[in-house]
């Protein structure tokens, strides 16, 4: 092999090894604008859509678990019973877009999680009725809630065990 070859060897060897380099590079930085994006569009969303669900839960019906005389008072009336519908859906459609990883589960954990529970725990009641009739309907959300709860109780449980200096 004459030095010419292996010089061209050389070369071909380092250029491959940068090309290499370059696809790692590409990788992790589209990685990191996903993971960036995914937050700024959880974030969005939560500031127009989940905002607004909140505010109207809360405040058309309290932070206390809904009494079945509540629950019969909103199946009688249609346009009661549409209001929860269409705001628990908007929870249902923010869970799945958490469980798909198109939303920020971490970041929503840490936004909103009591609140999250908290719906789960008011409307139970109203949510149970209707999974009876629909075994999926509202699955992702209780899923989501159930998860927080879970992850609450476990890092309020580490934290028993902790000294601050």
């Amino acid at each position: 092999m004459s030095l010419f070859e292996v010089l061209t060897s050389c070369i071909a060897g380092i250029a491959a090894l940068g090309l290499l380099f370059q696809i790692r590079v590409a990788v992790v930085s589209m990685k990191a604008d996903h993971e960036r994006r995914k937050k700024q569009a959880t974030i969005e969303y939560l500031a127009t859509v989940w905002r607004d669900a909140r505010f109207q839960l809360e405040s058309e019906y309290g932070f206390d678990p809904i009494t079945e005389d509540q629950l019969n008072d909103i199946k009688n009336d249609h346009k009661k019973e549409a209001s929860i519908r269409n705001l628990l859906g908007v929870l249902e459609h923010v869970s799945t877009g958490l469980h798909e990883d198109i939303y920020d589960k971490d970041l929503m954990y840490r936004l909103s999680a009591i609140f999250v529970i908290h719906v789960y725990h008011r409307f139970g009641p109203y949510m149970l009725s209707k999974m009876h009739e629909h075994p999926t309907i509202y699955i992702e959300f209780k899923n989501l809630a159930v998860e927080f709860e879970e992850r609450k109780q476990r890092e309020s449980q580490g934290s028993l065990g902790m000294r601050y200096s």
